[in-house]
């Protein structure tokens, strides 16, 4: 029985195998493209761990301005509540002043009335009273007044009563005081007072003599009778009621 040959196919054509190959290279083409612009991007893309420093710099200047400007504005309001503050004290002391005086004057005019309220009471007590001891310029060198107030209690007791002032100090050149009496004042006025009953302002005169230099004065109020209350007197220092009545 004769052998059969093996079939041989024919070649293919040229043309076919070029056609496949151009299929092949366009669909490689777009992944081509893909891959290029992924490594250009790659080369050129900005690595996230470098910082521009004078980006830095400008970012921190621009902090550490507005930094600045809140500072400033935070010590402007600190000063102006200080001047606030300043003020609200001024007026707490103002106010405190205030009550302390009329705190004084609420003391004093309590005392008064107390004090009229006593000689006003029809009581066993007739003891003579000396306050209000002051002096008054003049306005004339060496010339003074010297004011006191004289009182005794009860609406119907009257009593005769003498006062006399007296000047404690020193004449130029002498080492020791010396004590002037209302004759050597030059005090004129009437020393007795008839019929005193209650309250009585006495206002006297006095002249200094030339080179002497007060230092005290006193003055004393006693009944003009033998059987009367006891005497009283009151004296001062020169130099503080002098400045107060300046």
């Amino acid at each position: 029985m004769p052998r059969r040959r093996p079939r041989i196919p024919p070649p293919r054509p040229v043309r076919q195998r070029r056609r496949r190959w151009g299929l092949g290279v366009l669909l490689l083409a777009p992944f081509l493209l893909v891959v290029g612009i992924g490594g250009w991007l790659w080369m050129h893309w900005p690595d996230e761990g470098v910082i521009d420093p004078q980006v830095r710099i400008d970012a921190l200047t621009d902090e550490l301005q507005r930094e600045v400007e809140a500072r400033q504005q935070a010590e402007a309001e600190q000063q102006r509540a200080l001047r606030r503050l300043s003020l609200l004290e001024t007026e707490v002391d103002a106010y405190r002043d205030d009550v302390e005086r009329q705190e004084t004057e609420l003391a004093r005019l309590r005392d008064e009335v107390a004090f009229y309220e006593r000689l006003a009471e029809n009581n066993d007590d007739s003891s003579l009273g000396l306050r209000d001891l002051a002096l008054q310029a003049t306005g004339q060198s060496g010339v003074w007044d010297v004011v006191f107030q004289i009182d005794r209690p009860g609406l119907n007791r009257s009593l005769d009563v003498r006062w006399s002032v007296e000047i404690t100090g020193r004449f130029e050149g002498d080492d020791e005081d010396t004590t002037l009496d209302h004759d050597d004042l030059g005090v004129e006025q009437e020393r007795t007072i008839e019929g005193f009953r209650l309250l009585r302002n006495v206002r006297v005169r006095v002249v200094l003599p030339e080179g002497f230099t007060p230092e005290a004065v006193a003055v004393r109020v006693e009944p003009d009778e033998d059987d009367g209350p006891d005497a009283v007197m009151k004296r001062g220092e020169w130099g503080r009621m002098a400045g107060e009545g300046a």
